[in-house]
């Protein structure tokens, strides 16, 4: 992933003004016929299946937020085919301007990965786990419609469906600062079959497991070894089915060590029922911030060397010294990251 196309504030306050223009009932959504009526001088409606890809309502219409981020997304994926619908929609018909106005291209990746931050206000999150793990949950509980019976995907690998069709996108909020994150699932079938390129490129990792399954954990151990051990992509680890009995995994290292071994986050652990919102913003913090998984890693590590001190007794003061000095040189190590950060 090197540079990708985002809308620019031109392009957002024309989406935003056309949305108002054709609610017509002025509810704050775009029923069937409303959109049909946005799209009346385009060849075709653009977006199918939107209940499953951006926020809606419980009907299934489209809200402002849905609408921004359906936007958003064809932006990503298909800057030509968006430019051709703006200028049918009239985007700057009475000024002298053209279509690459409504649109910001980002600086190359390689220059946030250099600079530990990004710029960027759209992230991509690739969710890989076997088959029956929950990744669909996962990724319906981002749009707020996991409580509801979940219809399987009409997408296979090999299928030919858009790419729009296996994402789904919304907004997130870090450190204030609105930012969209999209979610596509990477079906595959066994831990055998090889990742391509494109499936395994993206600004975050969800490498998802069935906490209830003991040979889960396994696949995507084996997932992180193969593609994302070497490579800067950051990656958090999440164990589904958290409601159920955790199993021990029949894997040489338990999640918790594995995490640990690798300097990754500890499992998240995902109950369906309690739509975990952090779980998001932690993925969304990671592709903005690559360099605070490290940081993250190392402050849980701080908690832990204090617990370790407590064990050692009152009277073991040698344990105490050396154990606050590590601290102290952790939490200065995070702290000159993170004034870093601000700095740039």
């Amino acid at each position: 992933m090197g540079c990708t196309s985002e809308l620019s504030y031109k392009g957002q306050q024309f989406l935003t003004q056309l949305f108002e223009k054709y609610d017509r009932d002025k509810d704050g959504m775009l029923n069937p016929t409303e959109l049909k009526n946005v799209f009346s001088c385009c060849p075709r409606i653009p977006w199918h299946n939107l209940r499953y890809t951006v926020p809606t309502n419980e009907k299934g219409y489209l809200t402002l937020q849905g609408w921004m981020c359906r936007w958003t997304l064809m932006t990503l994926l298909d800057l030509q085919e968006t430019s051709a619908y703006l200028a049918y929609l009239g985007y700057n018909f009475l000024e002298n301007d053209t279509q690459k106005s409504a649109f910001h291209v980002t600086r190359d990746k390689k220059v946030d990965i250099a600079k530990k931050q990004s710029s960027r206000n759209v992230y991509q999150c690739h969710i890989i786990g076997p088959r029956t793990c929950g990744k669909t949950s996962i990724c319906r509980s981002f749009l707020g419609i996991a409580h509801k019976k979940i219809k399987p995907h009409s997408h296979e690998r090999g299928d030919g469906n858009s790419p729009e069709n296996t994402c789904c996108i919304n907004t997130v909020h870090v450190y204030g600062q609105e930012k969209y994150l999209i979610l596509k699932e990477i079906p595959i079938t066994r831990v055998s079959d090889p990742l391509q390129p494109h499936e395994v490129n993206c600004d975050v990792a969800c490498l998802v497991y069935d906490v209830a399954a003991s040979r889960s954990f396994e696949y995507i151990a084996r997932i992180y070894i193969k593609y994302f051990a070497e490579s800067h992509i950051p990656v958090l680890i999440v164990g589904t089915k958290g409601d159920a009995l955790i199993m021990r995994q029949e894997y040489i290292l338990q999640p918790e060590v594995f995490c640990n071994k690798y300097q990754l986050l500890a499992p998240q652990i995902f109950n369906i029922r309690e739509n975990k919102h952090d779980v998001f913003v932690k993925l969304a913090t990671m592709a903005a911030f690559p360099q605070f998984q490290a940081a993250w890693v190392l402050f849980s590590k701080r908690r832990h060397l204090k617990h370790f001190a407590s064990m050692a007794g009152e009277n073991s003061s040698w344990w105490k010294a050396g154990i606050g000095v590590a601290a102290a040189t952790i939490m200065g190590f995070v702290l000159i990251k993170m004034l870093n950060v601000q700095r740039k």
